[in-house]
């Protein structure tokens, strides 16, 4: 006899979330390819009832095999099936019964206990964080991590390959600070009568409108001022190299300036660096499904690159490890690297990151629109993180509704002089002086 109804037991769910985690899937992923509600895959992964059309959906979608047989359960009828098709389609409404499964399925009692906020994933966190009370040792694994990262960003960020110049130079010793447009330039809205009605015709040209710009706020306010930030920029705008400032000016925090300038909840967080290119791998929606378009993902390889990974848990203090390690039970991950998750997971809950996504617009033209919607997702889930995003495309803005869309500024007088005079004290053998420095320039 085969029920309508089923609940997976313990070992299904342990197979499922092992092959969840093999494929690179998220339960939202696997919902969309099956057509099923998220809510639906959240429940057959905490062990809730869910219809058998969905039980068997998602076995088959994971290489699960099931041996129920195909047939009617005795202790099922026509309103059952009703009841079904309304928990399958809209996941709401009271229905009860009782249904048996001889073989893997557990016996229920009350089909109102359908939770659709339950969670494995969840519970078994919650149960880990009971262990090692992650909340007293949360400043201390932060204070860990940012320093350890502190050389690995600079080896990341802190080089500019230049055409002509046979070395590397330092972007720290060239750097100078651009400014932002407070409003996307292409987004105003210009009178044009009123633009030009105190213009005198001496001024009046038809390049005088290229003159009517958005204020300018500068880019370390712009930072302080939105958790989400849309950086959006031509090509040669300076976008990557402002990110790689942010990346190495954060985590070091030794220009006073710097200080000043961002706020203390900047400088504390740690700030990764993230081309999404190297990251991505250019992989294609056709022939790779989006397995690898997560950016949790992501993250967890820079921080792999870094070599920062494996030492996650080992900022956690000796006795908790230890407890965490002797009360350990789940079997889809090793201890280490269940605990690694458990912890990047928890500091991202916390918002302990400033999370710096580079190159979309490097990415396979087929992937872009998707890594932009999981990044929109991502910072939904992680919201007390601070986020920026480059882009050289403004309608990215439309994708990204919760992030404040600002455009970089071409330099103005001061910055030009600024960097000519970095430039040239860097690439010059020697400082010209007096006749000299003429007849060079």
């Amino acid at each position: 006899m085969t029920p309508l109804m089923l609940s997976a037991p313990t070992e299904i769910i342990q197979k499922a979330e092992q092959e969840l985690l093999r494929q690179g899937h998220s339960k939202e992923q696997i919902a969309n390819q099956n057509n099923l509600a998220v809510q639906l895959v959240e429940n057959f992964f905490a062990g809730d009832i869910v219809d058998r059309h969905t039980y068997d959906l998602l076995c088959q979608s994971l290489n699960i095999l099931t041996d129920f047989p195909m047939e009617k359960s005795e202790n099922q009828n026509d309103s059952d099936i009703n009841n079904l098709a309304q928990v399958s389609g809209e996941i709401t409404g009271e229905i009860t019964g009782e249904i048996t499964d001889d073989n893997s399925s557990q016996m229920i009692d009350d089909l109102s206990m359908i939770n659709p906020e339950s969670s494995l994933e969840a519970d078994l966190d919650n149960n880990a964080l009971e262990m090692i009370d992650m909340e007293a040792v949360r400043e201390d694994i932060v204070g860990l991590l940012k320093k350890d990262i502190i050389a690995p960003i600079n080896r990341q960020c802190d080089r500019l390959k230049i055409i002509d110049i046979n070395h590397p130079l330092k972007l720290t010793d060239l750097y100078v600070e651009i400014n932002l447009f407070a409003n996307l330039a292409n987004a105003q809205y210009i009178d044009l009568d009123e633009t030009f009605v105190n213009v005198s015709p001496e001024q009046y040209d038809r390049f005088y409108i290229e003159k009517l710009q958005p204020p300018r706020i500068s880019a370390n306010q712009a930072l302080t001022a939105h958790r989400y930030l849309l950086l959006v920029g031509g090509l040669g705008s300076g976008k990557t190299t402002l990110l790689k400032h942010w990346a190495i000016a954060v985590n070091s925090a030794v220009n006073s300036n710097e200080q000043t300038v961002l706020a203390p909840n900047i400088v504390n967080r740690i700030s990764l660096y993230l081309p999404l290119r190297s990251l991505v791998f250019g992989r294609s929606k056709r022939n790779q499904d989006f397995q690898d378009l997560q950016p949790l993902a992501w993250i967890k390889t820079q921080l792999d690159n870094h070599g920062i990974l494996d030492k996650l848990s080992g900022y956690l203090p000796h006795d908790l490890r230890l407890e965490f390690l002797k009360n350990y039970q789940l079997s889809t991950l090793s201890p280490t690297e269940y605990l690694t998750d458990l912890i990047l997971k928890q500091l991202l809950e916390y918002g302990a990151f400033l999370l710096l996504w580079d190159e979309l617009d490097e990415l396979a033209e087929d992937i872009r629109i998707e890594v932009a919607q999981q990044l929109s997702i991502f910072s939904d889930r992680y919201g007390k993180n601070s986020i920026v995003i480059a882009t050289r495309n403004h309608h990215y803005n439309h994708l990204l509704q919760a992030f404040t869309a600002l455009e970089a500024a071409p330099f103005q007088d001061l910055e030009i002089n600024s960097f000519a005079s970095k430039w040239f004290q860097i690439t010059c053998p020697h400082k010209l002086t007096g006749r000299q420095k003429i007849w060079e320039v």
